[in-house]
């Protein structure tokens, strides 16, 4: 944390509210970030990238008035390139880390596909929580440094799934929340089926929230064989977490 903060210091950045941006970087300094040693996103342990529910809530509300007027539902897709990476560009750090500088530990891990309306996505949170404002959420779209570029992000992230922010995250939280939505079946996305297999082996306490699209005639293994991932290596490897996964992984899909 000492570390962390030294490197703010040093960069001379500031955290005004969110939309806006001022940030006194240079452009070495810039180029720098991603290998820094001092980068927080190198020193603070995966398992507290976390943001509060509070600040969740608090995202909602900007998210709703960025797209006052707009017919538009946002997804999470919308909000990450609309909204956090313009914030975060010139930081080289996730969201919850601009928010959190020293990091906080996690305690509900956050398992969710991006298709789903972010609005509704928090709502559903909110809803399953009793204590929603007070915990502490990792969730990818938040802990992840989504702007850093491809090579930067997958070298930082491992080869093994299984020592990936992830699986780490999961380890170390107590409880693993399913967020479904009624956009599309999220385990059609591998991650979402790998993170269900992490949270199995754990033997973590598996909480659902929100609602699925209407059921479908396919059965959960036919879920998970036909599972994608935007990264074709990624996917390999994904798979072959799923297929060593503990039993009972599609019996829980299904």
């Amino acid at each position: 944390v000492q570390q962390a903060t030294f490197f703010y210091n040093h960069l001379s950045v500031r955290f005004p509210n969110f939309p806006d941006a001022d940030v006194s970087v240079s452009d070495v300094e810039r180029e720098e970030a991603y290998e820094s040693r001092l980068n927080p996103m190198r020193l603070i342990p995966s398992h507290q990238w976390g943001i509060t529910g509070e600040q969740l809530d608090s995202l909602g509300d900007q998210v709703a008035c960025y797209y006052t007027g707009s017919a538009e539902n946002p997804n999470v897709y919308h909000v990450v390139g609309n909204m956090i990476e313009p914030v975060c560009q010139s930081r080289h750090v996730s969201y919850a880390i601009m928010l959190n500088p020293g990091g906080l530990a996690c305690d509900t891990f956050v398992s969710h596909a991006w298709s789903e309306s972010f609005l509704q996505f928090v709502a559903d949170i909110a809803a399953r929580c009793e204590d929603f404002k007070k915990r502490v959420f990792w969730a990818c779209f938040a802990a992840l440094p989504q702007t850093w570029p491809r090579g930067h992000l997958k070298a930082f992230l491992g080869m093994s799934p299984h020592q990936s922010p992830f699986s780490k995250a999961i380890d170390n939280c107590d409880e693993f929340l399913v967020v479904r939505n009624a956009n599309k079946n999220m385990y059609g996305r591998l991650w979402c089926v790998v993170e269900l297999a992490f949270a199995r082996a754990a033997k973590k306490q598996v909480q659902i929230a929100g609602n699925m699209p209407p059921r479908t005639t396919a059965s959960g293994s036919d879920l998970v064989a036909a599972a994608t991932c935007s990264d074709e290596d990624d996917a390999s490897i994904l798979r072959e977490v799923v297929r060593g996964s503990p039993a009972g992984l599609v019996t829980l899909i299904s």
